[in-house]
């Protein structure tokens, strides 16, 4: 019996050697991913005349989606994200596409009752949102940080395709996790843009 606890008790020394090394048990403290995410998306630069803010719902399965609404240069986008978060790295990857509306108008159908929507642009901002999940402590809860990069493209005056570039936006992610729902987020443009309709608007 003495040599089995021997054997059992240089076991649970060895692993604690290893814990102290490594930094503890494999594993994370954020209970689960799943949620809604929002926050502020601020400009990298000083002095940079923008502004942004963002809502992000990660499903239990599948692409997670949201919308961005940012100020730059006197100028309106709102757009839609789509991204994953890695459960393991905490870490949340997505793509944005967002555009700056000129004109903008809907209509009810006839006897189907439905209703349909339109618009136009002249600039288009694309990128990618990155940023860490970071798990929550005794003072905070769980927090989103990382960096947005999103290139602008306008309106050719001559030809009118959307193929000038208009610079870029940095931008700093600061945002938190605000619930545990998963309803998705969007709007009628959003919709559009990241799925080809405006359901569910």
């Amino acid at each position: 019996m003495r040599a089995v606890l021997s054997t059992l008790l240089c076991f649970v020394l060895l692993q604690s050697q290893v814990f102290a090394i490594h930094g503890g048990p494999a594993g994370n403290s954020v209970t689960s991913v799943i949620g809604t995410y929002s926050g502020a998306l601020i400009p990298s630069a000083a002095g940079s005349n923008s502004l942004g803010v963002f809502t992000y719902v990660s499903p239990a399965s599948g692409v997670g989606s949201g919308i961005f609404f940012i100020f730059a240069a006197g100028s309106f986008f709102q757009g839609g994200i789509s991204g994953i978060i890695d459960p393991d790295k905490l870490m949340l990857k997505s793509l944005i596409h967002g555009v700056r509306i000129t004109t903008l108008s809907a209509s009810s159908g006839g006897t189907g009752g439905g209703s349909s929507l339109s618009f136009s642009f002249d600039a288009t901002a694309d990128g990618s949102l990155s940023a860490d999940i970071v798990p929550a402590t005794a003072l905070s809860g769980v927090r989103v940080e990382g960096l947005a990069h999103a290139d602008i493209l306008t309106a050719n005056p001559v030809t009118g395709a959307i193929d000038v570039p208009g610079g870029s936006l940095d931008l700093t992610v600061d945002g938190f996790k605000q619930s545990e729902d998963t309803t998705a987020i969007g709007n009628s443009i959003s919709n559009l843009l990241t799925n080809g309709s405006t359901a569910g608007s």
